[in-house]
């Protein structure tokens, strides 16, 4: 797999994680080894590697949706919900 071009530095876990460019997309690789990724980020009860990383998967979605509503001129917020997933909260006028 070689060298990630972009690593997200974790500051609680074991591993890092790599972004690797696959087409027009990235993908995120780690080592998933004695579980302290997916502590971080993993959901409850994760068994694949998306749910092992789901709170990254999570928040970039919310971060994709925020700037695609800033830049129609929308505001918006961000709620964190009871079961740790947000809600983005838009407001227009």
């Amino acid at each position: 797999m070689g060298v990630a071009p972009y690593v997200l530095k974790l500051n609680n876990a074991e591993y890092d994680i790599g972004l690797y460019k696959k087409d027009k997309t990235y993908e995120a690789h780690t080592d998933f080894y004695r579980g302290s990724v997916e502590e971080q980020l993993g959901m409850k009860g994760a068994k694949t590697d998306q749910e092992k990383l789901g709170k990254l998967y999570m928040y970039y979605s919310a971060n994709a949706v925020e700037r695609s509503l800033a830049m129609k001129g929308i505001s918006s917020r961000r709620k964190v919900k009871e079961d740790g997933g947000l809600q983005i909260l838009a407001q227009v006028a």
